[in-house]
């Protein structure tokens, strides 16, 4: 009972404070709103995607390439052209989406080392994105045909064969491989996955409303500590591990309620989720967030640098981790990240979690405890030390 009244208390003092919290959420789903491509907002359906193909390559090739890119989910018609200039201008009207250019001499420059220049246009963002990591992975397994063509290449000339023929020969099992690598791409099965502006969206609405709660948490508490209330509850009993358990639960607790406020947010831009899995990831993140929080406040200050100092102190972590597990720019880009111990990196994975009910693995959740298991420790100590000097 004696804790149940010091949560009470703790509640009372959160509650008239409630309003600016909640214009906070509004403002942060705005933005993410201004953020989001425009085909995200019109709730851009499967096989949407329109393609402009001008490929001048072995017609055969052409072909097979055209007809396995309607295989993906989000790619509905593929047209081929034979000049650059008519598909250029159909692209121009807004008659597709995609425009793709292969030049016609894949197949030699493959064969003799040479750079392949292969341009690709989209005027929508969210097309634009998976167009580039479409085209990434794809150009990995033409890098890989290349190591290969090159090792016939010297080999039939090693052979004796004449230039011409060689050449021939070369050329063929290009072909033929480029024709076994595309077609094997239709035995590849799809494992349920979430959009890639679906998961964006949904993970930095869950990391900055749990964010936004557990700052507010760890703010509050720098201005009791600097008020002697954490002395003052010691004095009658109270442990500062309690402290810290009441100030987990209550960035919990307003984590839950402001993530159940965004759940009309998250509609008007078409992302739907599992609710239950939402509000328990939030309830997770929170807890670990809010225990990182505890540990970088300042204490033993007069009260306004002790707020400004941990409001700054907070701030400035949530921003790294942040910006190390791919918030601010795709983690696929960065030469340096933090994904393994990084709650940022943990919300990308809670999302997709809510969206396509795949939970982390067992091991790959348990890496991300362990900031939680540092960092209370270190609050406690340092919140103790304040009550004993």
């Amino acid at each position: 009972m004696r804790w149940l009244a010091l949560w009470r208390a703790d509640v009372k003092l959160i509650i008239p404070k409630l309003p600016i919290v909640l214009l906070s959420v509004a403002a942060i789903l705005l933005s993410v709103v201004a953020a989001l491509p425009p085909s995200l907002l019109r709730g851009m359906a499967a096989r949407d995607i329109t393609i402009a193909l001008v490929c001048n390559a072995d017609p055969m090739l052409t072909r097979v390439i055209s007809g396995m890119a309607t295989e993906y989910e989000l790619i509905r018609r593929v047209s081929i052209f034979d000049e650059a200039e008519d598909a250029e201008a159909e692209f121009e009207k807004g008659l597709f989406d995609v425009l793709l250019v292969i030049p016609g001499d894949i197949e030699a420059a493959i064969m003799s080392g040479e750079q392949v220049m292969v341009s690709a246009k989209a005027k929508d963002p969210l097309i634009g994105t998976m167009l580039y990591q479409l085209a990434s992975s794809t150009l990995d397994a033409v890098n890989g045909i290349e190591h290969a063509a090159g090792y016939v290449y010297e080999r039939s000339r090693e052979s004796g064969l004449e230039h011409a023929e060689s050449n021939r020969m070369v050329f063929r099992f290009v072909n033929e491989l480029f024709v076994d690598a595309i077609v094997r791409f239709s035995y590849v099965e799809n494992v349920a996955t979430s959009r890639p502006y679906d998961n964006q969206a949904l993970s930095l609405i869950l990391f900055f409303t749990v964010s936004l709660s557990s700052i507010f948490i760890a703010v509050m508490s720098a201005a009791q500590v600097s008020d002697g209330y954490l002395r003052r509850i010691s004095v009658r009993g109270f442990s500062v591990r309690g402290f810290i358990a009441v100030k987990m639960i209550n960035a919990a607790i307003l984590s839950l309620l402001l993530c159940s406020a965004s759940f009309a947010g998250l509609y008007l831009v078409n992302i739907r989720c599992n609710p239950i899995s939402f509000l328990v990831s939030a309830a997770l993140l929170s807890v670990i967030v809010s225990g990182m929080c505890l540990s970088v406040i300042t204490i033993s200050l007069k009260r306004g640098a002790c707020v400004s100092r941990t409001l700054m102190s907070c701030v400035s972590l949530v921003l790294i981790l942040l910006f190390w597990g791919g918030g601010f720019y795709p983690i696929y880009l960065m030469n340096f990240s933090i994904t393994s111990l990084n709650p940022a990196w943990l919300s990308h994975l809670l999302a997709n979690w809510s969206l396509t009910g795949s939970f982390p693995a067992a091991g790959v959740f348990f890496l991300f405890l362990s900031p939680l298991v540092v960092c209370v420790p270190i609050a406690g100590w340092r919140l103790m030390r304040s009550v004993c000097c």
